[in-house]
């Protein structure tokens, strides 16, 4: 991902992030410690990130809670080459 911006503000003392615009989306596939592998769209879109301070020092972490959606869109291609969009299911 790649281009991902945002307006950084202090909010109630806090540093705030809040998605706006960019690549903000990557089908991707992951793999359990079983092996079994699993497609998904994996995305920050509107994603609001907060740290706590309004300075960000060594050690500082921003964060949000986030819901990825876990689903297949027609034009996933999975690591071997498949995908609805190129004729394979």
């Amino acid at each position: 991902m790649t281009g991902i911006e945002g307006p950084l503000t202090i909010e109630k003392g806090n540093i705030v992030w809040k998605e706006k615009d960019g690549i903000d989306f990557a089908p991707t596939t992951t793999q359990i410690s079983s092996g079994e592998r699993f497609p998904y769209l994996f995305t920050v879109k509107n994603l609001v990130a907060q740290s706590e301070g309004d300075t960000f020092k060594e050690g500082s972490t921003i964060s949000g809670e986030f819901k990825v959606p876990s689903y297949r869109t027609e034009d996933f291609i999975d690591p071997k080459g498949r995908g609805k969009g190129r004729g394979y299911d």
